[in-house]
């Protein structure tokens, strides 16, 4: 997605860069994720591939503050 309005250039500009700094210059091919509210807090961050089940659940939980059970029952180990 292209960045459009005032100041959103410069934040994804510094998520680039501080991205490189801890994963390495390989996200400047992989490119980055984020996970803006409305409020423009930023709710998750990530780098490659997005994984939009469990950033749709984190999302649903921050907004409703509740956790969502897993989908995938045979899963649930993973959430420890």
């Amino acid at each position: 997605a292209e960045a459009v309005g005032e100041g959103w250039e410069s934040l994804i500009e510094a998520e680039m860069e501080t991205a490189a700094e801890q994963a390495g210059e390989k996200v400047r091919e992989e490119g980055i994720a984020l996970v803006i509210a409305n409020d423009g807090k930023v709710l998750r961050r990530g780098v490659g591939r997005v994984p939009w089940r469990q950033m749709v659940d984190e999302l649903e939980e921050s907004v409703t503050g509740e956790k969502k059970e897993t989908s995938i029952p045979f899963l649930e180990f993973l959430e420890g």
